[in-house]
């Protein structure tokens, strides 16, 4: 209990954002990880907030301890393959995403993330990407831009068409989706 506690109050530190916060809430997420060494949520905490200080290093491990910590604990897999992307490793990023997926199948942001990461694997998962990014577009009913741009992307080369009505679709929701305003541009329909 009092790990949660502190937990709590590590979190609404992050949340306001200042360094002697950051540092509040290292000191909590320190002493819950203390109290409760397989606290997920706490470790992958303190994994972003030495990713904030510019130590990618040790953010992967405290991601890496979560996972062991907690299996199930979708939040730490998002952020190590963040992590993994960043740089460049695609392929441990997909595989994270791919068990983040698993966990939770109708999830935007890992919908989203996985379809970008599957374009960008040395061997182009395009039909993948594509599938993952209409799930993500369903989930969100046709209202997320960022999906709706990105789905306009795939379609972009052979079916300038077809991208032109998605770029469209994100400029209703978005009107100042810059991207979507300049690739219909493009699509030249």
């Amino acid at each position: 209990e009092r790990a949660l506690a502190l937990v709590g109050i590590g979190g609404i530190a992050t949340i306001q954002e200042k360094d002697e916060n950051n540092l509040t809430a290292n000191s909590h997420f320190m002493s819950a990880v203390e109290l409760d060494p397989t606290c997920a949520y706490a470790l992958v905490e303190l994994g972003k907030l030495r990713l904030s200080e510019g130590h990618p290093e040790i953010a992967f491990s405290y991601f890496s301890k979560a996972i062991k910590a907690d299996p199930d604990y979708v939040n730490a897999y998002v952020q190590r393959a963040d992590l993994f992307a960043q740089g460049g490793e695609y392929d441990d990023a997909y595989q994270d995403l791919m068990v983040a997926l698993r966990l939770r199948p109708n999830d935007i942001v890992i919908l989203y993330n996985l379809a970008i990461i599957e374009r960008a694997l040395p061997a182009p998962k395009y039909e993948e990407a594509l599938k993952h990014l209409l799930h993500a577009n369903k989930v969100a009913e046709g209202k997320n831009p960022n999906v709706l741009f990105e789905i306009g992307n795939h379609y972009l080369v052979m079916y300038p068409a077809v991208a032109w009505k998605y770029f469209t679709e994100a400029l209703e929701w978005n009107p100042g989706h810059y991207m979507a305003t300049f690739s219909r541009g493009l699509a030249g329909v």
